[in-house]
C-alpha cells in the first residue's frame, strides 16, 4: 500500500491533534466547548497553504496550551519568598525501632530535642527540650520527618511548630547521613520541609496563616533550617 506525502501530512496532524486534546483535557482548559469553535478561534493563524481543517484545529489547540501554560509560569515566577529565620536544633542520640510487617514503612527512628536556638529579621529565641522527630525510612531509601517542637521568642511567647519533610539521595550519601555523618555537603542531599506555626501572642499572629519552607542541613549537634515565608 503506497502512502502519499499527504496522507503522511494529515495523519501527523492527527496525531498531534489527539496528542493536544488529552493534555489539555487533563488539564482542564476545555470544559464543554466546542474542539470545532476553539478551532476557528485560531483558523485566521493557519497557514494559507494549508486547506486541511484538521491543522486549524492543532493550530488552535497548541496556541491555547501555550497561552495557558506562560500563565503557569507567570504565576510561578510570580512567587517570592522572604527570609525568616534560622533554626538550629540540637538532638539526642536516634532511637531505633522496626514497624509492624504490615506497614509500609520499614526502619523508623525517634529524636528528642534538647534545645537549640533561632533568629532572624522579625523574631528570634530558643528551641524548648521536649520536642522530638519522628523519622520514617521510604521503600525507595528515602526519609520522611515528622516534628514537633516550641519556640520561645526572646520577649517571653511561645511559638508551636510543627515540619513534615523529605531527605533524598544516592544510596551512599544516605548510608553516610543515617550513620550520623554531618560533615556532607548539602548539595549532595536534598532536605526540604514544610513548617506551619501556632501561637496565640498578638505580636506573631502573622504567623499563623503562612506558608514556610526550610532548607535542612545535617550539623555535628543536630539539623539546621534556613526557613523561608512564601509571599
Amino acid at each position: 500500500m503506497t502512502v502519499t506525502t499527504d496522507e503522511l501530512q494529515l495523519m501527523n496532524d492527527e496525531l498531534q491533534l489527539r496528542t493536544i486534546k488529552k493534555r489539555i483535557s487533563r488539564r482542564g482548559l476545555i470544559k464543554g466547548a466546542s474542539l470545532t469553535a476553539v478551532a476557528a478561534a485560531g483558523a485566521a493563524g493557519v497557514n494559507s497553504l494549508s486547506s486541511k481543517p484538521v491543522n486549524a484545529e492543532v493550530f488552535a489547540l497548541s496556541q491555547k496550551e501555550s497561552q495557558e501554560e506562560s500563565q503557569e509560569e507567570k504565576i510561578v515566577k510570580g512567587c517570592k519568598e522572604e527570609f525568616l529565620f534560622e533554626v538550629n536544633a540540637i538532638l539526642e542520640v536516634p532511637k531505633e525501632f522496626r514497624t509492624s510487617p504490615k506497614s509500609a514503612r520499614g526502619l523508623q527512628r525517634i529524636v528528642n530535642i534538647t534545645g537549640g536556638s533561632f533568629a532572624g529579621p522579625k523574631l528570634k529565641g530558643t528551641v524548648l527540650p521536649g520536642g522530638n522527630y519522628w523519622i520514617f525510612t521510604r521503600s525507595d531509601g528515602g526519609l520522611e520527618i515528622d516534628a514537633r517542637t516550641v519556640l520561645h521568642t526572646e520577649n517571653g511567647h511561645l511559638i508551636y511548630t510543627s515540619y513534615q519533610g523529605i531527605v533524598q539521595a544516592p544510596p551512599a550519601i544516605m548510608q553516610r547521613l543515617r550513620s550520623g555523618e554531618s560533615k556532607i555537603d548539602p548539595s549532595e542531599y536534598y532536605y526540604r520541609t514544610n513548617l506551619n506555626f501556632e501561637t496565640g501572642a498578638k505580636e506573631y499572629n502573622w504567623l499563623n496563616p503562612i506558608v514556610a519552607v526550610g532548607i535542612g542541613k545535617r550539623t555535628p549537634t543536630g539539623v539546621t533550617y534556613q526557613v523561608y515565608t512564601i509571599l
